[in-house]
């Protein structure tokens, strides 16, 4: 039997409805659309399409670790004066 490809995974997944949870915060990925809600029962907002979603979220992550960078060397910049 021949062994599913990569594309095709993505597609059965973005079928289902999966969820990802922290503490407070679930995103879910309904119908390839990707919403999140709040365990205190605040309704729930969509974020977008999958991939839109996902590439917002890896640029806020770098920009987050860019700002993380900057801030360090700043503190060492300070602690050597």
């Amino acid at each position: 039997m021949a062994k599913p490809s990569h594309l095709a995974l993505v597609e059965q997944a973005r079928s289902l409805d999966l969820a990802f949870e922290d503490d407070e915060l679930v995103l879910s990925l309904r119908d390839g659309e990707v919403w999140a809600s709040w365990r205190d029962g605040r309704a729930a907002v969509p974020l977008g399409e999958h991939d839109s979603v996902v590439a917002m979220m890896r640029n806020f992550i770098r920009q987050s670790e860019v700002a993380d960078s900057l801030a360090k060397r700043v503190r060492s910049s300070s602690l050597a004066n």
